[in-house]
């Protein structure tokens, strides 16, 4: 099922206007990059098919890389985002290695379940495509067009809010 997510990644990223790259073969720590504007990110996408179970709640997710017998944490050396799927509510989260603190596996809560147990802590990288994407890309040709003073500071204005 890991494929079928990888292609729905694939899919919702380009529908985000974010470029799309599988690297060949399978010995990367990452499935793909991504680039938007000149940011350029490692992915590894991870999913969870399955219902949730009775007694539990939330969706356990495997954020670690299987080396020998064990798992490891990854590693910002490794890959920038873990791209996770939820397939019951179609939902998808963008979370920054950075934020798992070397954990490997986590839960996620798309229902609104929960919240005792930590992991509530991840949704606010439900469906945040935007972390992927290079914040100044979209402006550039805005940028380079000449402005009355009355528009510079309107711009300066918007942007200090």
């Amino acid at each position: 099922m890991g494929e079928l997510a990888e292609v729905g990644f694939m899919y919702r990223a380009a529908s985000q206007g974010i470029a799309v790259a599988k690297p060949y073969g399978d010995s990367l720590p990452y499935d793909f990059l991504v680039q938007h504007g000149r940011r350029l990110l490692r992915v590894q996408v991870k999913s969870c098919f399955s219902p949730e179970r009775r007694g539990y709640t939330g969706f356990p997710i495997i954020v670690a890389c299987h080396w020998g017998r064990g798992k490891l944490a990854y590693s910002s050396d490794q890959i920038d985002f873990i791209a996770a799927f939820i397939a019951k509510y179609d939902a998808w989260y963008l979370i920054p290695v950075e934020s798992l603190q070397n954990s490997k596996n986590i839960r996620l809560y798309p229902s609104g379940r929960k919240l005792k147990r930590p992991g509530g802590n991840y949704e606010r990288y439900r469906e945040a495509w935007d972390l992927l994407k290079d914040e100044n890309y979209g402006d550039r040709e805005e940028d380079s067009a000449p402005r009355s003073n009355a528009a510079q500071a309107e711009l300066k204005d918007t942007q200090n809010r």
